[in-house]
Protein backbone atom coordinates (compact mmCIF):
# COMPACT_ATOMS: atom_id res chain seq x y z
CA UNK A 1 0.00 0.00 0.00
CA UNK A 2 1.33 3.08 -1.02
CA UNK A 3 0.45 6.36 1.01
CA UNK A 4 0.40 9.71 -0.97
CA UNK A 5 -0.02 11.85 2.03
CA UNK A 6 1.93 14.62 3.61
CA UNK A 7 4.80 13.38 5.31
CA UNK A 8 5.73 15.14 8.52
CA UNK A 9 9.26 14.76 10.13
CA UNK A 10 10.00 17.26 12.14
CA UNK A 11 14.59 17.31 11.99
CA UNK A 12 14.16 18.16 8.71
CA UNK A 13 12.97 21.68 6.92
CA UNK A 14 11.21 21.31 3.41
CA UNK A 15 8.67 18.71 3.18
CA UNK A 16 6.77 17.92 -0.17
CA UNK A 17 3.69 15.86 -1.02
CA UNK A 18 3.88 12.04 -3.30
CA UNK A 19 7.18 10.64 -4.82
CA UNK A 20 10.07 12.99 -4.01
CA UNK A 21 10.56 15.43 -1.27
CA UNK A 22 13.71 17.17 -0.66
CA UNK A 23 14.93 18.02 2.77
CA UNK A 24 17.45 21.08 3.35
CA UNK A 25 19.54 20.89 6.68
CA UNK A 26 18.51 22.67 9.96
CA UNK A 27 20.87 24.31 11.84
CA UNK A 28 20.98 23.30 15.58
CA UNK A 29 23.56 25.13 16.92
CA UNK A 30 27.06 26.21 15.56
CA UNK A 31 28.35 22.94 13.27
CA UNK A 32 25.54 20.79 13.63
CA UNK A 33 23.04 19.95 10.80
CA UNK A 34 20.78 17.77 9.42
CA UNK A 35 21.65 15.79 6.29
CA UNK A 36 19.94 17.08 2.74
CA UNK A 37 18.22 13.46 1.84
CA UNK A 38 15.80 12.63 -1.13
CA UNK A 39 12.59 10.27 0.34
CA UNK A 40 12.27 7.23 -2.42
CA UNK A 41 9.08 5.49 -1.21
CA UNK A 42 7.01 5.53 1.70
CA UNK A 43 4.45 2.48 2.26
CA UNK A 44 3.06 0.39 4.98
CA UNK A 45 4.52 -2.94 6.02
CA UNK A 46 4.04 -5.79 7.80
CA UNK A 47 6.35 -7.76 10.59
CA UNK A 48 9.10 -9.27 7.90
CA UNK A 49 8.36 -8.01 5.08
CA UNK A 50 11.12 -7.77 2.73
CA UNK A 51 11.96 -4.54 0.99
CA UNK A 52 14.76 -3.77 -1.55
CA UNK A 53 16.95 -0.74 -0.65
CA UNK A 54 16.57 1.80 -2.98
CA UNK A 55 18.86 3.00 -5.72
CA UNK A 56 20.99 5.94 -4.17
CA UNK A 57 23.86 6.44 -7.29
CA UNK A 58 26.85 7.46 -6.30
CA UNK A 59 27.69 10.23 -3.74
CA UNK A 60 24.26 8.82 -1.58
CA UNK A 61 23.68 6.71 1.32
CA UNK A 62 20.59 4.74 1.51
CA UNK A 63 18.37 4.67 4.54
CA UNK A 64 15.48 3.25 6.36
CA UNK A 65 12.81 4.86 9.02
CA UNK A 66 10.36 2.95 10.55
CA UNK A 67 7.69 3.82 12.52
CA UNK A 68 4.21 1.57 13.81
CA UNK A 69 1.62 2.57 12.28
CA UNK A 70 -1.06 0.08 13.18
CA UNK A 71 -0.81 -2.45 16.03
CA UNK A 72 -3.56 -4.45 18.83
CA UNK A 73 -3.17 -7.52 20.77
CA UNK A 74 -6.47 -8.55 20.94
CA UNK A 75 -7.55 -6.41 23.68
CA UNK A 76 -4.37 -7.49 25.80
CA UNK A 77 -2.36 -4.92 27.32
CA UNK A 78 0.84 -3.86 25.38
CA UNK A 79 3.84 -2.40 28.02
CA UNK A 80 5.72 -1.66 24.58
CA UNK A 81 6.02 -1.33 20.97
CA UNK A 82 9.28 -1.54 18.57
CA UNK A 83 9.86 -1.11 14.72
CA UNK A 84 13.15 -1.92 13.42
CA UNK A 85 15.10 -3.07 10.45
CA UNK A 86 17.81 -5.31 9.36
CA UNK A 87 19.91 -5.24 6.66
CA UNK A 88 21.93 -7.44 4.12
CA UNK A 89 23.56 -5.89 1.00
CA UNK A 90 20.34 -5.66 -1.30
CA UNK A 91 17.20 -6.17 1.22
CA UNK A 92 15.57 -4.54 4.62
CA UNK A 93 13.54 -6.72 6.73
CA UNK A 94 10.73 -4.60 8.62
CA UNK A 95 10.09 -5.74 12.14
CA UNK A 96 7.31 -5.01 14.59
CA UNK A 97 7.10 -5.94 18.38
CA UNK A 98 4.74 -5.83 20.88
CA UNK A 99 5.68 -6.14 24.57
CA UNK A 100 2.93 -7.97 26.28
CA UNK A 101 2.29 -9.40 29.80
CA UNK A 102 4.15 -13.02 28.10
CA UNK A 103 6.84 -11.21 26.11
CA UNK A 104 7.81 -9.38 23.06
CA UNK A 105 5.43 -11.10 20.23
CA UNK A 106 5.43 -10.44 16.33
CA UNK A 107 1.72 -9.62 15.49
CA UNK A 108 0.20 -11.11 12.22
CA UNK A 109 0.19 -8.43 9.39
CA UNK A 110 -3.79 -7.73 10.09
CA UNK A 111 -2.85 -6.53 13.70
CA UNK A 112 0.09 -4.58 12.67
CA UNK A 113 1.48 -2.39 9.82
CA UNK A 114 4.80 -0.53 10.22
CA UNK A 115 5.42 2.57 8.19
CA UNK A 116 7.87 2.60 6.32
CA UNK A 117 10.35 5.72 4.78
CA UNK A 118 12.76 5.05 2.50
CA UNK A 119 15.18 7.96 1.69
CA UNK A 120 19.33 8.59 0.06
CA UNK A 121 21.40 10.69 2.25
CA UNK A 122 23.51 13.06 -0.09
CA UNK A 123 27.15 12.95 0.92
CA UNK A 124 29.19 16.24 1.73
CA UNK A 125 30.74 18.00 -1.88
Amino acid sequence: MRINHRLSLSLFGVIALGGCAIFQPLQKADNLSVPEMSVKDISLHADGDVMPKPSCGDSTTAHIFVSPATYDNGGAPINGIQTYADANEHDYIVHLRLLTDHGWVHPEPRHGQVTVVMACEFSAS
